[in-house]
């Protein structure tokens, strides 16, 4: 065999591999029908024992008008192969452009994957049996390979063929010519030529003829990117073509003219060659296409598994270099009137805020194309821009824009590619950016939950402004923060890193004005500042950003929250619906302090008004209790009157006649024990009379001014003795500078005697009776507080009413008769005071004397 022919059936087999490879299938076969039999040009995947088999089943009756049914309808066919050693039997059929041939594919393929076949089949035409020899039919194989080394040689082969001495060779892309290599042109290089631009161009575009000129032709002055050089003489233009397609242009020239059996042999050289560089240039096309539906497919599970808008955006970023090599690459996504930028700069994700009808890309936001490819004049640092929008929901949320310095660095197919992905990326964004805003909500509403617990249970409302404010600096960051309460009278609280500032003049003017701004509006505003100077300070700041919230409680507005930040469009639509919800809340925990503060002190007014209530029933009470007492005691006055004086007479005659008795009867009489006994009970019994007479008798008495302290002293004096014998110990406690009183002395020292008398009574066995004097205020007035205590057996409670009434006593069987504590109460209230008891069963008694000063 030829080596021609095995080159061309290696080639072949390298371009069947290379695209089972990319698509995935398991075998390919290219096979061509010549004289009624078919025969097997080319496989990959298929051993070469099993050719005889595959020829047979393909020369059957039955596969043979199969197979060739496919070159009347030009459609692909699908059926199984019943051929022992092949995987899988079921088989795609491709029937080439131009004669009986087809492409034969075993595997499960995608619909993309069959497009992809079918137009593999459409650009390889079976070309003819024999290749030229020498160094160009070395190329074909590396055509198909490694098609950009390969184009090169294929380049510098005709350089030597022609021994040109210069020229440049252009791929026909999109209706353009795009200059890939040159020798000796530098001017060309990286050029894109429009045939309509150039008569010279157009012509062998259209006329598949070479061109040669040389300097006397009239053309010569037209030439596309000719030497200079007074030496060059010749000049070729070769085209390649494959059927009607323009393939490439090739241009040499050198210091002679082409002769016609060069021109011949060049132009043959050239059409030999188009269907095989067609076919390496389709193969790279289809190469470039298979990888960027691989770069969909990372893209999908790249990008899909990230969690942040950034992450989104730095993976797009690499995959987008990787795959279209821009010299850089913009994201713009809108918010409101806003946009961001984000770009790469140093391999560091940088984001800029700018107003939508300021920004350079703006007017391609508001373009009714949604993609585009616009080229830009010389003179322009990106000559090329690829821009694709993003649309979600049916609205532009954004840009994708791609820009290169090379001219028409971008072509249809990656506009295609581009919108597709377009697609997917707008979701992901809008997922992403959802997410975050949600999860930024989230994460505003715990802060104000933290800040609501913290001034929930707080009462003043000059502390509620000022935590409020310091925890919008310290949770949420912001550089300031402003809470004014309007209403009289005004509460403030300030907070953050720039006091200093703020605090100056021009500071208090703008935050004065942005809160009466936004009172007045009853609306919260979102503003930015202009760049107009810095505000006081160590530092000096400039305010570039702010929001400010009204706090609105129905329709009237109590006050404002203010935050504003160095940074420009430093809020957003989150911190605006955060400070709302905090304004709210704040709102409520205000209205409720005022609500509270005005109860507290309604119920501080009910509780001095029940105080005084109580106060005066117990003076009522009191007064009531002496009115009883006093009435008891002038009842038993006036009846005490009355059995002392109609006893008092025959008690006298009784000792009077017993005494005279006793005189005259002698001492040894038997009778004289007895009348003793009489005089004496007569005695007592008169004295009891006189104690009545006492008790009732209202006469005039002295008083003067005297120390209580000498009374008590004096009483002490003369019951001292009993005291010891009774074992009872006693304690003074008696204030120096104690007050003197207005009082009848005796009476007072009878008044206290009568208590240390029944405390001792209340000590059987003894114990500890504590006497103190101290001055107190009571109902407005100063009193003197005379206390007698014991530790005896006390007075059960249902008995302390009634120990003031006359003739009451528990010591009846001791011989009490129940006067002395109604003659003492008496007594003291006598002198305006008052007595008072204390007791406890068995916890002892403390009688207490009160006498106004």
């Amino acid at each position: 065999m030829p080596s021609a022919e095995i080159s061309r059936e290696k080639a072949l087999e390298n371009l069947l591999r290379e695209a089972s490879l990319l698509s995935g299938a398991s075998w390919a076969v290219l096979a061509s029908r010549e004289e009624g039999s078919w025969r097997i040009l080319a496989a990959h995947g298929v051993q070469k024992s099993l050719f005889p088999s595959l020829c047979a089943l393909f020369n059957q009756s039955a596969m043979d008008a199969w197979m060739c049914g496919a070159f009347s309808s030009g459609a692909v066919r699908s059926r199984a192969l019943p051929v022992k050693g092949l995987s899988p039997a079921r088989t795609l059929l491709f029937p080439l452009s131009e004669g009986l041939s087809v492409i034969l594919v075993g595997g499960t393929l995608s619909s993309g994957q069959r497009r992809f076949w079918r137009a593999l089949a459409e650009s390889l035409v079976h070309s003819p049996k024999t290749l030229p020899e020498g160094d160009v039919s070395q190329l074909e194989e590396k055509l198909l390979s490694d098609l950009p080394d390969a184009v090169a040689q294929l380049f510098h082969a005709f350089l030597l063929q022609g021994h040109a001495r210069g020229g440049w060779l252009a791929i026909h892309r999109a209706e353009r010519l795009e200059v890939k290599y040159e020798q000796n042109c530098p001017q060309a290089r990286g050029k894109i030529l429009s045939p309509e631009e150039h008569p010279l161009i157009y012509r062998l575009s259209r006329s598949r003829e070479v061109i040669a000129l040389d300097p006397k032709r009239p053309d010569w002055a037209r030439l596309p990117f000719a030497s200079e050089s007074e030496q060059v003489q010749g000049w070729i233009g070769i085209p390649f073509h494959a059927g009607n397609r323009l393939i490439a242009v090739l241009v040499l020239w050198r210091e002679s003219p082409f002769l016609p059996a060069e021109r011949k042999a060049l132009g043959e050289q050239a059409r030999r060659l188009a269907l095989i560089l067609e076919a390496g240039l389709f193969f790279e096309e289809m190469s470039n296409y298979l990888h960027r539906l691989a770069l969909l497919n990372d893209f999908t599970f790249t990008i899909s598994a990230t969690q942040s808008v950034d992450q989104v955006i730095r993976r797009t970023f690499a995959l987008l270099e990787r795959s279209f090599k821009p010299d850089r690459v913009s994201l713009l996504l809108t918010y409101g009137e806003l946009v961001r930028e984000y770009c790469l700069q140093d391999s560091r994700l940088e984001m800029t805020v700018s107003r939508i009808a300021e920004h350079p890309f703006g007017p391609y936001l508001s373009a009714r194309r949604r993609s585009s490819i616009i080229e830009s004049p010389e003179g322009e640092e990106m000559r090329t821009t690829l821009y694709v929008h993003l649309r979600q929901r049916g609205q532009t949320i954004g840009l994708i824009v791609l820009q290169s310095r090379t001219p028409a660095a971008f072509k249809s197919h990656d506009e295609q590619l581009l919108g597709v992905l377009s697609g997917h990326l707008a979701s992901l964004i809008e997922y992403s950016r959802l997410r975050e805003d949600a999860e930024a909500r989230a994460r505003r509403l715990g802060l104000i939950h933290d800040v609501i617990e913290q001034i929930i249970a707080l009462s003043d409302l000059q502390e509620i402004v000022q935590i409020v404010a310091d925890l919008l600096v310290e949770y949420f960051s912001y550089e300031f923060a402003q809470v004014t309460l309007l209403e009289e009278p005004c509460y403030k609280g300030l907070a953050g890193k720039h006091l200093d500032g703020l605090a100056a003049p021009e500071g208090i003017s703008l935050a004065e004005n942005l809160s009466q701004e936004a009172a007045e509006k009853g609306e919260s505003l979102l503003l930015q500042f202009p760049s107009s100077g810095t505000l006081p300070g160590k530092k000096g700041w400039q305010p570039a950003s702010a929001i400010v919230v009204p706090l609105r409680d129905g329709l009237q507005v109590i006050g404002t929250l203010l935050v504003i930040s160095g940074q420009p469009n430093a809020f957003g639509e989150i911190d605006l619906v955060a400070l709302e919800s905090l304004a709210g809340i704040l709102t409520a925990v205000t209205r409720n302090v005022k609500q509270y503060t005005s109860l507290q002190q309604t119920v501080q007014q009910l509780r001095a008004t029940q105080s005084e209530l109580q106060r005066q029933i117990e003076i009522h009470q009191l007064t009531e209790r002496r009115l009883i007492q006093a009435a008891k005691l002038a009842a038993v006055g006036e009846m005490a009157a009355g059995i002392a004086h109609e006893l008092n007479n025959p008690l006298t005659t009784v000792a009077g006649f017993t005494e005279l008795a006793l005189q005259d009867l002698p001492k040894d009489s038997p009778l004289y024990p007895d009348l003793e006994l009489i005089l004496r009970e007569a005695r007592r019994a008169r004295e009891v009379v006189r104690r009545l007479l006492d008790f009732s008798r209202q006469g005039e008495v002295t008083r003067t001014r005297y120390d209580f302290n000498a009374i008590v002293n004096d009483v002490l004096s003369l019951v001292r003795h009993l005291l010891h014998t009774s074992g009872i110990r006693y304690h003074l406690d008696l204030e120096e500078n104690l007050p003197w009183v207005y009082v009848q002395v005796n009476q007072m020292k009878q008044v206290l005697l009568n208590l240390i008398h029944n405390a001792i009574q209340a000590m059987p066995v003894g114990g500890d009776l504590t006497i103190t004097t101290r001055q107190h205020e009571r109902e407005n007035r100063r009193w003197v507080v005379c206390c007698v205590k014991d530790t005896g057996i006390g007075i059960p409670p249902e008995l302390q009413e009634r120990i003031f009434e006359p003739f009451f006593t528990t010591r009846a069987q001791q011989g009490g008769t129940g006067l002395g504590l109604s003659i003492s109460y008496n007594i003291v209230a006598d002198h305006g005071g008052m007595l008072e008891v204390e007791s406890q069963p068995d916890a002892g008694s403390c009688f207490s004397i009160w006498l106004p000063v």
